[in-house]
């Protein structure tokens, strides 16, 4: 009677299962041995590609292969005259020009491993100084010293806007949902002063300096900011006339900054001023 026993080896090789089948036949006195191999796809590698929004920067590089779970590849740094660069990071499409999770150091090494199903575009961060060009061409004037919320800089557009009305019509409202504080010039744009009516907000949000149109109108605190920290420097070009803000402050009225002297105030709702747009990241 003629036996068959047969025996399965395993090797795992770079992901690859590799099987040897020993068949041995016992038939009378004599043993005969047939192997087979068997390759078998343990699991295949997810890859992706993922190219690098350099924010104003040049050189490095430009795009880089990344295996799902595995670090990221090193790479190559990008350099901006003015600004010190600080990393790649993914992009957060929930704030005005924001950035979530970091993906790459400033020396271009791995971060964190690559966890994203799809090919991506990462930003990158540079650290400025206040005066410095901004990513989009502005002029940066505010640093509140880290990235929360998807940003930690303010630029100014480099020119001012038409002069406009802070909204357009004889009788006013209270129009509601706007804050003075700074970091609340960009919600009170896109979400209080929503329509053509909102001249002055319309005015920026309709713009797209530098490749960019996430540009609003500044809050009243991000307003004397500006004043102070560009205009007072003799930096930005502005006139020493009246800028609206973005902050409502009464039925008839919204708030602004004059700068000739910085003073805060108010004015007519129906009536033009100065417009100058900003712009988070």
């Amino acid at each position: 009677m003629s036996r068959v026993r047969a025996g399965v080896q395993r090797w795992s090789v770079t992901g690859v299962v590799v099987a040897v089948v020993v068949l041995v036949l016992f038939s009378g006195c004599r043993d005969q041995v047939f192997e087979a191999t068997i390759e078998e796809n343990e699991s295949e590698q997810e890859t992706y590609t993922l190219t690098f929004d350099k924010q104003g920067g040049v050189g490095g590089s430009t795009s880089v292969t990344v295996t799902l779970g595995q670090p990221m590849p090193v790479g190559l740094p990008p350099t901006k005259g003015g600004a010190v660069f600080d990393g790649y990071y993914a992009r957060l499409y929930t704030a005005p020009g924001g950035t979530g999770a970091q993906y790459y150091t400033a020396e271009m090494e791995s971060a964190r491993d690559w966890d994203t199903q799809s090919d991506v575009e990462l930003v990158a961060h540079w650290t400025y100084q206040i005066g410095d060009d901004g990513p989009a061409g502005g002029i940066v004037f505010y640093d509140k010293g880290e990235y929360t919320e998807g940003w930690r800089y303010l630029e100014a557009w480099t020119a001012d806007e038409v002069p406009k009305p802070w909204k357009i019509g004889g009788s006013q409202s209270f129009t509601g949902g706007t804050s003075t504080n700074v970091g609340s010039g960009y919600d009170n744009t896109y979400s209080a002063l929503i329509g053509v009516d909102y001249a002055a907000a319309q005015g920026t949000r309709l713009r797209q300096h530098g490749g960019h149109h996430d540009w609003f109108l500044p809050s009243r605190d991000e307003l004397e900011l500006m004043y102070h920290n560009l205009a007072e420097q003799g930096s930005g070009g502005f006139e020493e006339e009246r800028y609206w803000s973005s902050s409502e402050r009464t039925s008839t009225t919204a708030w602004t900054v004059d700068f000739d002297d910085g003073f805060r105030g108010f004015y007519n709702k129906g009536s033009n001023a100065k417009v100058r747009a900003a712009r988070a990241f």
